[in-house]
C-alpha cells in the first residue's frame, strides 16, 4: 500500500490526542513529523502532552516545539481541556523523556522534512495556525511541495470562543489570514463541519470494548471532554485526508476578521470572490464516530 505522507500541527488538547491516535491507527497515512503550538493550553503544556502521548504509544515519531505566542497578541487558552490540557488527567501517564524530540523549530523540523521528501507532503492543521504562516512566510519556496492543507478551525456564522469566532482562529487571526491567502491548497473543516460529528450517549456502546491503560486513558478523557463539547472537531480534519468520502465540501472565498473589534476571528465568506479554500459543509456522523472507536484498536 501506498501510504500518504502527513505532518500533524497541533495544540493538544483533547481532541487533539484523538486526531493523533486516529492518524497512526491509519494504516494509509505515514507520519513524518509532529508538531506543537500554543492553543488549548500553553506551548509548554501542549508540547509536554505530545510528548506523553507518543511515549505512552511507543511512537518513534519527530516532535518539535513550534510558537509559544501567536504572531500578535497574548496567547488565551481554552476552557474544555482542563488546566492540564488532559481533562486533569495527565499524571496517569509516565512523565518521561521523549527520545525522538527535535532540538530544532516546529517550523524547521516541518522544512527539512519538505525538502528531503520526493513527494508532496499533506498538513494536517488543528490548533491555532502560528506554526503554519511561519512556515509558509520563511520558506514560500516550499508552497509546491505541500499538497494539501488539512484545517480544522473557524466557522461561517458560528463561534465556540466568541459569538462570532471558532478558538483556533480565535487566538491567531493574522496567522490564519497569512495561511488563507497564500495560495497553497486547503479544506477547512469549521464548526458547520465538526459540529456534525458529535459524540452521543448511544455512541459509548462503541467504546464498550476498550481495555488497558492506555485505551483507557483515551477514553476516560474523551467521555470527560464530551460533558463540555461533544463535537470531535479535530478527528474530522484527519478522516478527511484518508477518507473524504464521508464528506461533502463546497468551493469558496473564505477570510478572517483580523481587527480589534468584537467580531475578532471571524471568518467570513466573500461571496463574489474566486475560491481560496474547500469547506467541509456536511459529515457522515456515524462513520466517524465508528472510525474514530475502531482506532482505539491501536492502543490495546
Amino acid at each position: 500500500m501506498k501510504k500518504i505522507p502527513i505532518m500533524i500541527d497541533c495544540d493538544p488538547g483533547i481532541d487533539d490526542v484523538l486526531a493523533i491516535v486516529l492518524a497512526m491507527a491509519k494504516e494509509e497515512l505515514d507520519i513524518k513529523a509532529i508538531t506543537t503550538v500554543c492553543g488549548n493550553v500553553s506551548g509548554e503544556k501542549t508540547t509536554r502532552n505530545a510528548k506523553l502521548l507518543l511515549n505512552a504509544m511507543g511512537s518513534d515519531i519527530p516532535l518539535a516545539k513550534g510558537s509559544m505566542l501567536p504572531l500578535v497578541k497574548n496567547h488565551i487558552s481554552a476552557r474544555v481541556h482542563g488546566e492540564d490540557g488532559l481533562g486533569d488527567m495527565s499524571h496517569r501517564l509516565p512523565d518521561e523523556p521523549y527520545q525522538y524530540f527535535s532540538s530544532k523549530s516546529a517550523v524547521q523540523l516541518m522544512a527539512e522534512v519538505l525538502e528531503a521528501s520526493e513527494e508532496p507532503i499533506t498538513i494536517v492543521a488543528v490548533g491555532p495556525l502560528t506554526n503554519i504562516a511561519l512556515l509558509l512566510f520563511s520558506y514560500p519556496h516550499l508552497k509546491p511541495k505541500i499538497k494539501e492543507i488539512s484545517i480544522m478551525g473557524g466557522g461561517i456564522g458560528l463561534g465556540n470562543r466568541s459569538e462570532h469566532a471558532e478558538f483556533n482562529i480565535f487566538v491567531d487571526p493574522e496567522a490564519c489570514h497569512m495561511v488563507l491567502n497564500s495560495g497553497v491548497k486547503m479544506v477547512f473543516a469549521t464548526l458547520n463541519a465538526t459540529l456534525q460529528a458529535n459524540l452521543l450517549k448511544e455512541d459509548m456502546d462503541k467504546f464498550s470494548f476498550v481495555s488497558g491503560d492506555m485505551a483507557q486513558f483515551i477514553h476516560d478523557i474523551m467521555w470527560r471532554y464530551a460533558e463540555k463539547d461533544s463535537a470531535l472537531h479535530d478527528p474530522v480534519s484527519v478522516l478527511w485526508v484518508t477518507n473524504p468520502e464521508l464528506f461533502e465540501t463546497e468551493s469558496l472565498n473564505l477570510q478572517v476578521d483580523t481587527t480589534d473589534s468584537e467580531t475578532r476571528g471571524k471568518t467570513y465568506v466573500v461571496a463574489d470572490d474566486a475560491p481560496n479554500v474547500r469547506v467541509i459543509t456536511k459529515v457522515d456522523r456515524v462513520k466517524v464516530i465508528d472510525a474514530i472507536a475502531e482506532s482505539f484498536n491501536v492502543l490495546e
